[in-house]
């Protein structure tokens, strides 16, 4: 897991942004933090890399911190992940996790565990670059397999 995260620090050192979305976060008609995404090329321009971080303002955090980093290694054309390093805290409960998906063989290694999956796989964020490279598909039904909490 290790070798990861060199691989993916590194890709993210050398990449070349693309896109960069920032949001302001509501709660409520609270403004409760800041949210960003960063759509990146790595250095081979073969793949997309894209980073979401979210941030609570410091006087939430008193009451219910919120933090999270997803950094994501991308197929170019159906945005599907290859390699995903994942960090969530919401109040006291955290929990993150690695993934790396290898499509030839079809076996994922997440936090250190061998499956294997049939379809592409997906994160939340990631699907909505999908759509949005794909917008006529927005009027039909698409299954996705999707990862969260370490699992699909």
């Amino acid at each position: 897991m290790i070798g990861l995260l060199i691989i993916l620090l590194v890709s993210i050192c050398t990449s070349n942004e693309l896109e960069k979305l920032t949001y302001e976060v509501y709660f409520n008609n609270l403004k409760a933090g800041k949210a960003s995404l960063i759509l990146s090329e790595d250095a081979h321009k073969e793949n997309y890399i894209l980073n979401f971080e979210l941030r609570s303002h410091k006087y939430l955090d008193a009451i219910y911190k919120l933090r999270e980093n997803t950094s994501m290694i991308l197929d170019r054309k159906d945005f599907f992940i290859y390699e995903i390093n994942k960090y969530v805290r919401q109040g006291r409960k955290k929990r993150n996790y690695q993934a790396i998906f290898n499509y030839d063989s079809k076996i994922a290694h997440i936090n250190n565990k061998i499956t294997t999956f049939q379809k592409p796989v997906y994160d939340p964020i990631n699907i909505i670059y999908y759509l949005r490279n794909n917008f006529q598909l927005l009027q039909s039904n698409i299954p996705f397999s999707i990862i969260t909490k370490n699992k699909f």
